[in-house]
């Protein structure tokens, strides 16, 4: 793995510390990871592969958007750096329990493909990595 995609992958590690998967026994950079590998399979973009790895660090940890681009700043030049907060802004769900209580989890996943549909193929990509068919 390329040297700052494993400096992000480790700040990512951190980030979600000692969380697990929900539904399997594994930690949870393990998720982010396996994103990563099958978005590089169509891009070597390095703002959207550290975004892959990062796509969850807004929504599940206490790490803030300022402390992923204060730390991205050191690795990246400066156009990467909003490019990479911004996919993973992109990539953070809006539609989360904490928000909206009152709605079940069908729902709020239905609001989120909703509006991840509205986002481009770059950051849809890192969410939701699509393979091509025929």
């Amino acid at each position: 793995m390329e040297t700052i995609l494993q400096q992000v992958r480790d700040f990512a590690d951190q980030a979600h510390g000692e969380q697990m998967r929900k539904y399997a026994p594994e930690r949870y950079i393990e998720h982010p990871l396996r994103v990563m590998t099958i978005v590089q399979e169509y891009t070597s973009s390095t703002p959207i592969l550290a975004a892959a790895l990062l796509h969850d660090v807004l929504e599940d940890t206490p790490v803030n958007k300022q402390a992923i681009t204060d730390f991205l700043q050191g690795l990246m030049p400066a156009t990467q750096v909003t490019r990479t907060v911004q996919l993973v802004e992109e990539l953070t769900d809006v539609y989360v329990k904490a928000n909206y209580p009152n709605w079940n989890r069908r729902m709020r996943k239905g609001k989120e493909a909703e509006r991840m549909e509205k986002i481009s193929a770059a950051e849809k990509n890192g969410k939701r990595p699509c393979r091509p068919t025929g």
